[in-house]
């Protein structure tokens, strides 16, 4: 509404305003006839709660899009919102050029906005009932969340993952503009790029015609994708040398850094910043533009899997993380070793500390469910009338919140039903997976 009334969109203002005020009465009048049971909330009932946050700040959401381009189908909306919150990126309604500035400005708040909010949803419903969530994202972020406190609260937790990348977006945003791009775009881009998200405003300037800038883009897609816990370690215990240290940032850089070089060997024809930057786009599961992907059949299997993988649990990045791929390579060798020596013992360790075996077997668990869930969205989508290769390569850019792919995709291809199935695995991509379908199973309404 600020920007839109620093750029006088008189008809952004009113139907944002219109918007915001009646969403304020409905969820107070919804929160003031059930505030008596917050207290009475039992465990399962944060799955739910989860869940429903996602999907209605997503119908939300797509309610200032209907309104300003009227033209817009309410799927169509819907999808960009959803690619909008999940970070995920991909693009439905097209040209932009003509697009008010404050709904560019609202276009990009959505990713950046979804990136905190994956972090700062799993902490602060926490801290009106401790115990409803922490089993939920305990898998996503690797440990008891409770253990990552910046302060002793965990409202102000959430105040400084806030600052922390509200921080972050500041900086990428004055580099930019150092860059030589125009301060307002430089802050659109810099949503993007923070958030991991992926819709870009290169259209408006050339962010990534030369070397500093796309360097600009890399260093903080990377810092985007660290997560949470190291910026803990970093804030609370002022160990700067987390940064590097962390095992999940180590297998990041060496991850991405290896396939860079292997990339730069091959000769791709592609500049050494090209390459780093594309790698980092799918390594981080920003999604942005890339060059490289399609050089090869080799080069685009590699840049799927490395959208897979992502990045850093607790991080604005997607993919199944890279502490669950780190564990399961551990799980998979002393599954191999136990066959060799059969009373050896032994342990899966991360950062130097032995992970409970429930934890391990729930990452099996989630990789599994992962994997499912994979398959079926591929295989609803071909029921559809979708072709398998281009069902393999939406499912692998929404489910991971990539939004980029490595086949020749175009939503324009895309049916309706479709497109709520699209937007359906982004949602379950960007919550984890187990939120949305244990709502789904009998005995969890029993």
């Amino acid at each position: 509404m600020l920007v839109a009334f620093v750029y006088n969109d008189t008809s952004v203002l009113q139907a944002i305003a219109t918007i915001a005020v009646s969403g304020l009465l409905v969820t107070t009048v919804i929160y003031m006839s059930w505030r008596k049971h917050i207290n009475s909330m039992q465990q399962m009932d944060g799955f739910l709660i989860v869940a429903l946050s996602w999907v209605s700040v997503s119908f939300v959401s797509s309610l200032p899009i209907l309104a300003i381009f009227p033209e817009v189908s309410g799927v169509d909306a819907w999808l960009e919102a959803v690619s909008g919150i999940t970070t995920t990126g991909v693009e439905v309604l097209g040209d932009i050029a003509t697009w008010p500035k404050s709904m560019l400005w609202y276009r990009q708040q959505l990713e950046l906005i979804g990136g905190i909010g994956i972090i700062v949803m799993s902490i602060s419903l926490l801290s009106f009932q401790e115990g409803a969530l922490l089993s939920l994202y305990q898998g996503a972020f690797g440990k008891d969340i409770r253990e990552m406190q910046v302060t002793p609260r965990l409202k102000g937790t959430a105040r400084h993952v806030f600052v922390i990348y509200g921080t972050l977006w500041l900086l990428c945003s004055l580099a930019h503009t150092l860059c030589g791009a125009p301060i307002f775009y430089a802050l659109l881009e810099s949503m993007a790029t923070v958030s991991t998200g992926g819709f870009s405003v290169s259209s408006f300037y050339g962010f990534y015609d030369q070397a500093l800038g796309m360097w600009t883009g890399i260093v903080f897609m990377i810092m985007g994708a660290i997560g949470l816990q190291t910026y803990s370690l970093v804030f609370v215990k002022r160990n700067i040398k987390a940064l590097v240290m962390h095992t999940e940032v180590k297998w990041m850089f060496a991850i991405g850094g290896g396939i860079a070089a292997v990339f730069l060997a091959l000769g791709l024809g592609s500049s050494a910043s090209r390459v780093v930057y594309d790698v980092c786009s799918f390594m981080t599961t920003s999604g942005f533009s890339t060059d490289t992907h399609i050089a090869s059949p080799f080069v685009s299997l590699t840049f799927l899997l490395l959208g897979i993988i992502g990045a850093c649990s607790g991080s604005t990045a997607g993919g199944i993380k890279i502490v669950r791929f780190s564990l399961l390579l551990q799980d998979v060798k002393l599954h191999l070793k136990r066959l060799v020596y059969p009373n050896t013992v032994a342990h899966v360790s991360l950062d130097g500390e032995v992970v409970d075996v429930s934890f391990a077997r729930s990452v099996r668990g989630y990789i599994v469910l992962f994997i499912v869930t994979f398959l079926f969205f591929t295989m609803v989508l071909t029921a559809l009338g979708m072709g398998v290769s281009s069902a393999l390569y939406w499912v692998a850019a929404t489910i991971t919140n990539v939004g980029a792919s490595v086949g020749d995709i175009a939503i324009g291809d895309v049916n309706i039903s479709q497109k709520v199935l699209l937007s359906l695995s982004m949602l379950i991509g960007r919550v984890e997976i187990a939120a949305f379908l244990v709502v789904c199973l009998p005995k969890y309404w029993r």
